[in-house]
């Protein structure tokens, strides 16, 4: 037992904790029970026997309120996962909603845990100063080590206490903070440490849905903090429907910030006005090289400014606009910009191809693409699934112009048309493009369309999945 700190504070092991007592029901039935045997330690015979639980002395002391177990929660706390510490039979009021998981928990500095066990009890004896030491020496043991930690669930109180700590974290280079509850006064207290922070490069937040509405201020100090910062060079604030208040602010700094080079703002209902603001920046931004806006609101003016910026910056390489609103024509112009540009490794977006499932949606942009397919020569793989909307429908005349543009394409390699309810019209129109060696339709036989598509020989999988196709499609 006097390495036990060993197994709460591994990071290869888990803590859980069941903090609430014996209920005096069943204490009392166990109390009248003469067989009811608990195995404990005998300190007179210095042995560990089974004895009755009458003879023993009740302990109703609440369970944070123990010397020992205050320091087992904060032993278990400096692991490098906050997860890997769970109070699993937390009541609803502390657990929200009745998920434990959402009470992610920080370690205490020294300086912390001295004063919260001032409030401690010890059972036989007063071992106080040996708890304290015990916690400082494997609080500075594992914080000083740990290069990567991630804080999930952490409710009001625990980023002011992680902002005290942080100054301990000497490795500290990844940082991801996850679906946290914060108050104004917190946040900006952890911004200003993380703003003299000399050793963090990846930086991630998000926080609680249901908090969302309250974080002005948080995002007002995180934008303070990133203009004196000088070692974060990756930043990601996904998924939390930040708006284009904060992102015109976040613009501003990104204008001078010259450490970034990735920044992640996936889901954050940013619209064109907050992407004309980003826009301006990366004019005279010249370290980002990736920024993510996937699952946002931007329409055709913000498209536009991108494209008006990148004619001047030279570093982007990476820029990700899947799953967002109309006006896509634009990315065209972006796409013809990326194409001069040899250090680019992603054009646009994860998968140029990709994109333009969510791009061109609807006959007549399936016909603009379709010519353009005739002299591009970068695209590899095209998806236009679930295009089955009155507003999107393909369409026949989409398909037959789609088929015609593959008869002069040789890069693309790999189409997926699945849920498109193209029927067996849809699927004949497809006869003149080309030769398939696979394909991917629901009780279609594969040597049917074997012979079909002659004229292309690029092509190697098609996917017609959920489309309906009848026999005459087969046949075609």
């Amino acid at each position: 037992m006097s390495h036990m700190h060993v197994l709460y504070a591994h990071d290869h092991n888990w803590t859980f904790r069941l903090e609430s007592l014996t209920p005096d029901d069943v204490w009392d039935v166990a109390l009248k029970n003469s067989e009811h045997l608990v195995t404990v330690y005998d300190a007179a015979s210095k042995t560990v026997r089974r004895r009755p639980l009458k003879e023993l002395v009740a302990n109703r002391v609440p369970y944070r309120s123990r010397g020992w177990c205050k320091a087992e929660v904060e032993w278990s706390s400096c692991r490098s996962k906050s997860e890997q510490n769970q109070w699993i039979d937390a009541p609803e009021s502390e657990a929200g909603g009745g998920c434990a998981q959402l009470q992610g928990k920080v370690p205490m500095t020294p300086e912390l845990f001295q004063e919260d066990m001032r409030k401690a009890e010890f059972t036989h004896r007063d071992d106080a100063v040996a708890v304290l030491e015990l916690q400082r020496k494997i609080f500075h043991q594992k914080v000083s080590e740990c290069q990567r930690a991630l804080r999930a669930n952490l409710p009001k109180g625990e980023l002011s206490q992680l902002a005290k700590a942080l100054i301990h974290y000497k490795k500290l280079k990844v940082l991801h903070l996850r679906n946290m509850d914060v108050c104004a006064a917190e946040a900006e207290e952890f911004a200003k440490v993380l703003a003299m922070n000399s050793t963090i490069t990846e930086l991630e937040i998000s926080v609680a849905g249901s908090v969302r509405a309250e974080c002005g201020a948080f995002w007002k100090s995180l934008v303070e903090m990133l203009k004196s910062n000088a070692t974060i060079t990756s930043l990601n604030l996904g998924f939390n429907g930040i708006g284009d208040d904060f992102i015109k602010a976040l613009a501003e700094t990104l204008a001078t910030n010259s450490t970034l080079t990735s920044v992640d703002l996936r889901g954050n209902s940013i619209t064109s006005e907050g992407c004309k603001g980003l826009a301006k920046a990366l004019k005279t931004n010249g370290s980002i090289t990736t920024l993510d806006l996937r699952q946002n609101d931007i329409l055709a003016g913000g498209f536009k400014a991108f494209a008006e910026a990148l004619t001047t910056n030279r570093t982007i390489t990476t820029i990700n606009l899947d799953y967002n609103g109309s006006g896509h024509e634009w990315l065209w112009e972006l796409q013809e910009i990326f194409k001069t540009r040899k250090e680019s490794t992603v054009p646009i977006v994860e998968d140029a191809a990709a994109a333009q499932s969510h791009v061109w949606t609807g006959e007549v942009r399936i016909q603009t693409l379709a010519s353009r397919l005739k002299s591009n020569s970068i695209t590899t793989r095209l998806g236009l699934e679930s295009n089955f909307s009155n507003q999107q429908r393909i369409g026949v005349e989409g398909i037959k112009a789609l088929a015609l543009a593959l008869k002069t394409n040789r890069t693309i390699t790999k189409i997926s048309l699945k849920d498109n309810y193209m029927e067996d019209e849809g699927c004949k129109a497809l006869r003149c493009a080309g030769g398939l060696s696979s394909l991917d339709a629901p009780s279609v036989p594969c040597e049917a369309l074997a012979d079909a598509l002659v004229t292309n020989g690029a092509l190697a999988s098609i996917d017609l999945g959920s489309n309906g196709i009848g026999d005459e499609g087969c046949k075609a």
